[in-house]
């Protein structure tokens, strides 16, 4: 945000979120990850416990897309987002 405001551009933040722990372990084990990353989630209540003190930045639009559906669904609204002065 400090970076935005530097040079004097809008901020913007997407969430991608899906509230599926079997999906999201199958996404994370079949992915090649970095060192840093996790490769999976040990537990469904180490999960919740993640989904539900996620935290986005005050005073800023943010834009909450549902991955759990095709891409074709919601990438118009992530590009107009982008787009969008504000």
């Amino acid at each position: 945000m400090k970076l935005a405001e530097k040079y004097g551009i809008t901020y913007k933040y997407i969430e991608c979120y899906l509230d599926d722990f079997l999906e999201i372990n199958k996404r994370l084990k079949g992915r090649q990850r970095m060192v840093s990353q996790i490769s999976e989630i040990q537990s469904e209540e180490d999960f919740q416990v993640t989904i539900n003190s996620a935290k986005k930045p005050a005073n800023y639009r943010c834009l909450v897309i549902n991955t759990g559906q095709p891409l074709a669904n919601y990438i118009e609204d992530v590009i107009h987002y982008i787009n969008c002065e504000k």
